[in-house]
């Protein structure tokens, strides 16, 4: 898919909020939830329309990896326990206390 169609796609959905483009890729909102995702140029360009909906839309978040580097190293944040993604989720919140 191109750049064009997939911003015309994103604009023309319902679901969707306006196409951010950053030096990585997209960023599209989801409105329902209100979560923001991230694709990669290579992303948009090898599949189509109907795939990028439904990652963007949640329904089939499997060909995103989550990675993050709270331990020193990057890994995949599906392997990780309740506490480790309590940790990720308070992070991103930048609410620190001591």
């Amino acid at each position: 898919m191109n750049v064009k169609e997939f911003i015309a796609n994103v604009d023309t959905h319902d679901g969707m909020v306006g196409v951010e483009i950053t030096a990585a890729g997209f960023k599209v909102r989801d409105v329902a939830t209100n979560y923001t995702t991230s694709l990669p140029f290579s992303v948009v360009a090898s599949n189509d329309w109907e795939n990028l909906r439904d990652v963007i839309l949640g329904r089939d978040p499997m060909p995103i990896i989550h990675l993050a580097r709270i331990v020193g190293y990057y890994s995949r944040v599906e392997n990780w326990n309740t506490s480790k993604v309590g940790e990720l989720k308070d992070r991103h919140k930048g609410d620190y206390q001591i």
